[in-house]
This record gives C-alpha cells, structure tokens and sequence, in this order.
C-alpha cells in the first residue's frame, strides 16, 4: 500500500513473503490467477461444511425422538403422552371459549329485545297519554336504533374473515 492509501486490508489480496535465500517459487497472490496456476505452498483452503435442519411442530424431530428412547427407554411414550394431553386441552379450551361467545349473543339478543320491548311500551303508554309527538319520535328513534344495529350485524356477518375488526 502506499501512503495515500487508506489503511485498511483489501480482501481480495493476499502477499506471500519468501526468504531471499529460499529456492521456493512464492509470489503474489492474485484473484485472477487460477489455482492451478499457484504452487501448492501459496494456496491454503478451508473448507468448511455447515448443516442446519430446521423443524417446526408439538413434538421433536424423529431422529430426536429415537436418540431421546435410547438414552432414557419408555422418554419417548412421555413425550406423546404430554404432546396429546395438550391437543386436548386445547380442544377443550377452544370448544368453552366458542361456547362462550354463543352464550354472550344469546344473553345480548335477549337483553336487547327486552329493551326494546320496554321503550316500545313506553312509547304507547306516551302516546296514549297525549303525548302524541313523543311518543311518535320514540317509537321512530327506537325503529332507526333497531335498523342501524341489524345493518351494522349483516355487514360484520358478510365481511371476509381476512379482514380487519377496526370500526370504520
């Protein structure tokens, strides 16, 4: 490198020194020259082979699982043992959580209705009071109430299961 260089290695590039009262054929090692072109001495390979396997699940590999038998025997019937004990909790879990959520509509539609129920009433006993336009604008409020809400449901019902929840 010369001065006005910066200092850094350049990768590419490699100097092989030899002793001056040395017979051996050292040179410069150049990218652009082929292998077989160096002698044996410049060339200096490492080869090094690295294998990954990935894998991805409840239970370990297959191999695993065979060495897991033979360091402990009986290891590997634990393993699916536990692995099958918690598929079913989670059945389980999945099944209350569905279960759940039909119980929530269920009370929902029943407490909306009895709402609705009582400001209908309420809106005849105005109405029968001679409160006649109170009584007219309830019943129509609760009316527009009732669309909104059974539009607002058809629309979350047709939406495709990739879209998002937000409200818009």
């Amino acid at each position: 490198m010369t001065s006005g260089e910066d200092d850094r290695e350049e990768p590419d590039r490699e100097v092989v020194e030899s002793a001056q009262d040395s017979e051996s054929p050292h040179e410069e090692f150049r990218p652009e020259q082929r292998d077989a072109e160096l002698p044996l001495s410049v060339l200096e390979r490492r080869v090094s082979v690295k294998r990954e396997r990935f894998f991805s699940g409840p239970l370990p590999h297959p191999d695993y699982m065979a060495k897991y038998e033979q360091v402990l025997p009986g290891s590997a019937d634990r393993i699916l043992t536990r692995s099958e004990k918690e598929q079913q909790m989670r059945h389980r879990n999945v099944s209350a959580l569905v279960q759940a959520g039909i119980r929530r509509e269920r009370e929902g539609l029943l407490i909306g209705g009895f709402l609705a129920l009582v400001f209908l009433v309420g809106s005849f006993i105005l109405i029968g009071l001679g409160r006649t336009q109170a009584g007219l604008i309830a019943i129509g409020g609760e009316t527009a109430i009732l669309a909104i809400v059974y539009l607002r449901a058809q629309h979350v019902r047709n939406r495709s299961p990739g879209e998002g929840t937000s409200e818009e």
